[in-house]
């Protein structure tokens, strides 16, 4: 009886061995649970167990980590793609536990989205409508507002947008050539 509980430990530690060098964390946290259930974890086999909780400790930190960074990456003209691959690499790791943090990471992905969506529509813009919003020698306060509120939302600077002279101009690098 007790070579077969020395064999069954050996199958144990064999088998969150190979979770342990696939990297899959659900796989790993499985296989630790099962242990638990069924060994009296010491000697090796506690070993290895801690090795593997450390691995996974350290691993959902990471992508904790990668994923707060992914959201506050502002700068970064990939941002939403870059949020994207983050969020979905932390969702199986850190949920339920991180709820409060997907969600908010959720919400930045969303607004990335839509940020995407008004690009594509302001860079759809015929030239047509590009050059009658352009042939406005003094605007309407509203229309300034309006023009200068898209340029900041699409990532330009205040200072660029401090004259309807310097609107204009970004306005001829936008739309299509149709």
């Amino acid at each position: 009886e007790k070579h077969q509980a020395l064999a069954s430990q050996m199958s144990a530690i064999r088998v969150l061995e190979e979770k342990l060098a696939s990297g899959d964390l659900d796989q790993i946290k499985d296989e630790i649970k099962k242990i638990n259930k069924v060994f009296a974890v010491e000697g090796m086999l506690e070993t290895l167990v801690r090795q593997c909780e450390d691995y996974v400790s350290k691993k959902t930190a990471e992508i904790k980590s990668n994923l707060i960074d992914a959201m506050n990456d502002f700068d970064n003209p990939h941002h939403l793609d870059r949020l994207e691959v983050a969020l979905s690499k932390a969702w199986h790791a850190l949920h339920p536990a991180e709820a409060k943090l997907l969600d908010q990471a959720s919400k930045i992905e969303k607004e990335l989205e839509h940020l995407r969506d008004i690009r594509a529509k302001v860079d759809s813009l015929s030239q047509n409508t590009i050059a009658e919003i352009k042939s406005f020698k003094t605007p309407n306060e509203m229309v300034v507002a309006v023009i200068v509120s898209l340029f900041i939302l699409l990532g330009h600077d205040p200072e660029e947008l401090d004259t309807w002279k310097k609107c204009v101009a970004l306005l001829g690098k936008t739309g299509t050539t149709t």
